[in-house]
């Protein structure tokens, strides 16, 4: 999870907030990478219902949401991800 290019990209974010992997927590929405890179519309309610229980049991005292559409799934109360 975040290796490569993208987990540089994640390492300098980390030490630009002061932190670094050994302080953090880090977790994926999905279990394993989806076919495409994309979850399905009906697994959303899923996902997002199994990261906030996720999120209840390690009780962060802050949290960063990566990509656009994670955010919208987990913030959105009504569980939606919009076409843009």
């Amino acid at each position: 999870l975040l290796a490569g290019e993208a987990g540089k990209l994640f390492d300098a974010m980390l030490a630009a907030m002061g932190l670094n992997r050994q302080g953090v927590y880090v977790a994926s929405l999905c279990a394993a990478r989806p076919l495409g890179g994309l979850w399905r519309e009906e697994e959303q309610a899923s996902l997002a219902a199994r990261m906030r229980h996720h999120i209840g049991l390690v009780a962060p005292g802050k949290l960063l949401i990566l990509g656009d559409r994670t955010a919208q799934l987990l913030l959105d109360a009504e569980n939606r991800v919009g076409d843009g």
